[in-house]
């Protein structure tokens, strides 16, 4: 699922520095709907759930929804398809919440402040206020012209031009596959792109760059549930873009490591310190999981002292079902030499599709299953959006490489076991 950048999301700062983050709360949140386009819906979720959420009704231009918990974090409503949706955080609190909604006449979405709940709530306006004053003007410039480069065909290079034609004709999941990952690769090297894009881009990065140090300076002054939200937002959208996460984790070691003893969050923050190790020469992380019968296992106990292969997939996601397909010739091919392939699943709310898959796939080796993100495993390896990737494990548990090609997976394997 689709995110809009922090820069753009709204931040709910709690006021003082309160420990009590797990008293009883019942929130009503509601709000006005102008102009929503038919084919959007609304949601409420917690900011980590891949999961879409629980859907809210929506009738006679208003919604409304009751939340209740005993753990006071952020949540956040969502706007839009299950594919692409706005996220506005807020925190509950006893009482209303209100957050109107509105688009224009084009179908953009207009933000509004969040009332009717009291101050945590209320200093949303504060700083989007101040942010939008240092940067708003900026982004839109930066955004106005490469969107402009988009429009004139002048954004993507050649090279990728070429590749999303090649998306338009019929193709086989395998064939998808490998073309995504090219221009996954050239995305990641630059040459995705025209100079005057990479020009703006450049410049965009060096706002983003100054934008995380004004946000780190912010919640360093407001060391409430509300900032360490923001850190914890930041962590994620900063492994996303695969930025280095030390200066938000020197942060929470500083500012929020001794404060809201038990909050959900440190766990959250120590999931984003393991990722950082789950790199090419890094080493993986081993966990707990139930296996197809239910029975725990441990991750370690399939992969020690073997060259292995974790095939991180969901039972939802096209893509890794046909990557795992692809891998099985590679998996035959060395499996007498000590090459071993490891299948977790991340899965929703229960097993029925994944037991299902696992009947239609019929895959050769074992398989484990991470149910409603119980071990917090998909953040740890760094991967918090995305519904699978895989890791090449060395004997000695070194990470080798990560979502290798399998004609790279083939390569690796030779080099390693003959």
């Amino acid at each position: 699922m689709r995110k809009l950048p922090l820069f753009l999301l709204l931040l709910v700062s709690s006021c003082g520095t309160s420990e009590l983050w797990h008293e009883p709360v019942e929130c009503r949140l509601t709000g006005s709907i102008s102009g929503m386009p038919p084919e959007q819906s609304l949601w409420i979720a917690l900011p980590d759930s891949y999961d879409i959420g629980t859907p809210i009704p929506v009738a006679d231009g208003r919604y409304a929804y009751t939340l209740r918990t005993d753990t006071l974090r952020a949540y956040e409503l969502r706007i839009g398809t299950r594919s692409s949706y706005t996220p506005l955080d807020f925190f509950p609190e006893n009482g209303t919440v209100t957050i109107d909604l509105a688009w224009d006449e084009t179908g953009k979405f207009i933000p509004s402040p969040i009332g009717g709940a009291g101050k945590p709530n209320r200093t949303i306006n504060d700083f989007k206020k101040e942010k939008d004053a240092k940067f708003g003007r900026l982004y839109d410039e930066i955004y106005a012209k490469l969107n402009g480069l988009q429009r004139e065909r002048r954004f993507d290079s050649p090279a990728v031009d070429s590749l999303y034609r090649l998306l338009e004709g019929r193709l086989s999941h395998e064939e998808r596959n490998g073309i995504y990952r090219r221009i996954d690769e050239l995305r990641l090297s630059g040459e995705a792109y025209t100079p005057e894009a990479r020009e703006l881009l450049a410049g965009k990065d060096s706002l983003d760059d100054r934008s995380r140090e004004w946000t780190r300076d912010y919640v360093a002054a407001h060391p409430s549930l509300g900032g360490f939200f923001c850190l914890v937002q930041n962590l994620r959208y900063d492994r996303l873009q695969h930025k280095p996460l030390t200066a938000w984790l020197e942060l929470y070691d500083r500012i929020f490591a001794g404060r809201f003893a038990g909050h959900p969050y440190h766990a959250v923050t120590e999931d984003f310190r393991s990722s950082e190790q789950v790199r090419v020469g890094g080493r993986y992380i081993d966990a707990t999981l139930p296996d197809a019968e239910g029975n725990p296992v441990r991750l370690s106990t399939l992969v020690e002292g073997k060259v292995a292969l974790l095939d991180m997939w969901a039972s939802w996601c096209g893509p890794c079902r046909a990557y795992s397909r692809q891998i099985v010739p590679v998996y035959e091919k060395y499996r007498e030499r000590g090459f071993v392939v490891v299948g977790i699943a991340r899965e929703f709310h229960d097993l029925t599709d994944w037991h299902a898959a696992l009947t239609q796939e019929g895959h050769p080796w074992p398989e484990l299953v991470e149910l409603d993100d119980a071990n917090g495993l998909w953040t740890k390896y760094g991967i918090p959006n995305a519904a699978g990737s895989s890791f090449l494990i060395d004997r000695d548990g070194t990470v080798l490489a990560v979502y290798p090609s399998p004609e790279e997976l083939d390569r690796l394997l030779k080099e390693k076991l003959g």
